[in-house]
């Protein structure tokens, strides 16, 4: 009788009503009388701009959804001749934590507290909320903005968006040597057991008596809002879409030489970014990143740094392998570091580890090699001279490969001069035999 209904007025709506009520307290209904119910149902409550979540059917109708008639809640839209629309968009989060913690600035200080510091959506951690009682003892409080269907109090394995928000509370609690803490949330379902004294809880029903008793009526519209709307972050489309635009937006600014902090993409897209990623890692190496060589990662010296000297040697190590010398620069430009914080003695320490003599041409030389280099080229002198050939400047650059400045400040005369060889007074040298 129910499937033929073509028009739902408020007098039909009640009848609904009043089967739902019936059905869901008589378990011998059967599943396809309970079913035709919520499919009217829907059909109401989407003449009316609502669509209801599985959540809140399984819980009218006290039954599961996902059985031997209905493969979920597409079926029930399905049944119902619906479109099946739900709001996917996960920012949706933000706008809910964002109206409870306006309830909360009006509700707490009407309970004799005062505020002070909010952490939710800064950069502080810690504490949704940071109270101060009469006694001037800190209060932590903690707030989760979830649809009136939605649970607090026990971790579920199998969604790994839920949290245990009892053992957050205690943490803080602990932290903050506080004689209690609070949890705030919006839903009405605690499934939490032998919560412990010092944790006090406010449910949607506790906010909304609260509420009414400080006549803060607008803030109960925006309690009800937060109760009946519901963010689906599980959906892979719209996770996949918000974990793009957070990769785009990281990898552009690494390019860029910047570092992206957690705090920083929080603020940027308004999630909590470990929604989406396990960790901040986890974004660097999708971006194809390791993350131990980016600046930030080694401040405070929490990284090992036995874990990075050991890839810097096993780098030059294929590097020789090859025939190639690595430079002090190329191994700073490959791994975004300096060599000098793991290896004091620089790129020699390196090449004197892997038993490599270290000859670079462009490399500052140490006070001992430089002193070798010039009695090399006086040597050089000498001999030349011997033969009766007056080496010139572009004769011992080309000879040597060194920039002669850099070991003789006076240049060709001071080579002489250390040679024991007298240089006629000219403007300049020629290259000349003797006569």
């Amino acid at each position: 009788m129910l499937a033929k209904l073509s028009f739902i007025n408020y007098k039909h709506k009640f009848y609904i009503w009043i089967l739902i009520l019936y059905y869901s307290m008589n378990p011998i209904i059967s599943t396809g009388s309970k079913i035709n119910v919520m499919v009217e149902f829907v059909k109401s409550e989407a003449q009316e701009g609502r669509f209801p979540t599985r959540s809140e059917l399984e819980e009218k109708f006290h039954m599961n959804i996902r059985g031997p008639k209905l493969s979920g809640i597409r079926d029930v839209y399905q049944l119902a001749e619906v479109k099946y629309k739900r709001d996917q968009n996960p920012f949706l989060k933000y706008e809910k934590e964002k109206r409870l913690t306006n309830i909360c600035l009006k509700l707490f200080p009407k309970l004799g507290y005062k505020i002070v510091r909010i952490s939710i959506h800064t950069t502080h951690h810690g504490a949704d909320f940071i109270l101060s009682n009469a006694k001037d003892k800190l209060i932590p409080v903690e707030i989760k903005a979830y649809h009136k269907y939605g649970k607090v109090g026990k971790v579920i394995k199998y969604k790994p968006y839920f949290t245990n928000e009892i053992s957050q509370l205690k943490k803080y609690i602990a932290e903050l040597n506080s004689p209690y803490g609070y949890l705030v949330t919006s839903t009405n379902r605690n499934l939490g057991k032998n919560i412990p004294q010092n944790i006090r809880i406010l449910l949607g029903k506790d906010i909304k008596t609260l509420l009414i008793k400080y006549r803060l009526l607008g803030e109960l519209k925006s309690l009800d809002w937060i109760r009946n709307t519901y963010v689906s972050v599980e959906k892979k489309k719209t996770v996949k879409k918000v974990q793009n635009r957070i990769l785009k937006y990281v990898k552009e600014k690494i390019i860029n030489g910047e570092y992206v902090s957690r705090r920083e993409i929080d603020k940027k897209f308004r999630v909590n970014t470990r929604t989406f990623f396990s960790s901040m890692k986890e974004i660097y190496k999708k971006i194809g990143i390791d993350a131990l060589f980016l600046a930030h990662a080694r401040m405070g010296g929490s990284i090992d740094k036995s874990l990075i000297r050991q890839r810097l040697l096993d780098f030059c190590k294929k590097e020789f392998i090859k025939g190639h010398q690595p430079t002090y620069k190329e191994i700073q430009r490959k791994f975004h570091c300096l060599p000098k914080l793991f290896f004091p003695g620089g790129i020699r320490e390196i090449y004197q580890l892997l038993n490599q003599e270290y000859n670079r041409k462009f490399a500052t030389k140490l006070p001992e090699e430089k002193e070798k280099m010039k009695r090399e080229v006086i040597n050089f002198i000498q001999k030349e001279v011997k033969k009766g050939y007056y080496p010139t400047w572009r004769d011992i650059t080309k000879q040597f490969k060194i920039g002669i400045n850099n070991y003789f400040k006076k240049g060709m005369r001071e080579i002489y001069a250390r040679a024991n060889i007298k240089l006629s007074q000219r403007k300049g040298l020629r290259s000349s035999r003797a006569s």
